[in-house]
């Protein structure tokens, strides 16, 4: 099972996820455990840039050194993230509304270019019996939302709890809904 969302509690936790390269880093990282160098080769981008920004989320507790590996003279560490997502505190919405607002686009952003980075890397859908592809418009109070959040991650768990590793196959999840101003459904549907 994996861990649970990593909550944003002050503004510097919130600075630090910000960074959008450190955004990328950590969505890797829940993904799979990697090294600087293999984070880095992802990412086209120097290995002494993504160690700062490692430990920048290390000394946030984002991200963790999973394990080291000696290979001779090399020393390989190993990282990864110590949560499977990110939840902003609400208390800093009131304080910092600005800043959280577009930290919390970016964060959303991040979650749906790397899915549709997975989907153009992995994704093999034969049928329709392989996907879910669902967007709704719900009008609900706070407490349903809240609801619905919480048994959605109640499911998730139920369902990695019943099953055995024989019957399993992978399936990429990204599940994103957010409060808006004014709804976005205008069509009108037709009583046939």
């Amino acid at each position: 099972m994996q861990p649970n969302r990593f909550e944003i509690n002050t503004f510097e936790e919130l600075k630090c996820i910000s960074d959008q390269l450190r955004m990328k880093i950590s969505m890797l990282l829940i993904e799979r455990e990697m090294t600087a160098t293999e984070i880095g080769k992802h990412l086209n981008i120097p290995k002494a840039k993504i160690f700062y920004h490692l430990k920048e989320l290390e000394r946030y507790g984002m991200v963790k050194i999973n394990r080291i590996e000696v290979k001779g003279s090399n020393v390989y560490k190993y990282y990864v993230a110590t949560h499977n997502g990110f939840k902003v505190n609400p208390q800093l919405l009131n304080e910092y509304r600005d800043e959280v607002s577009d930290s919390t686009k970016d964060m959303v952003t991040s979650q749906i270019n790397r899915t549709i980075d997975v989907l153009n890397q992995y994704g093999l859908i034969m049928d329709d019996e392989q996907l879910i592809s669902k967007t709704v418009q719900a009008k609900w109070s706070q407490n349903q939302f809240d609801t619905f959040k919480q048994k959605l991650d109640a499911l998730i768990d139920e369902v990695d709890q019943q099953s055995n590793d024989e019957d399993k196959s992978y399936y990429y999840l990204n599940i994103i809904g957010f409060e808006m101003r004014d709804k976005v459904f205008n069509r009108k549907e037709n009583d046939d």
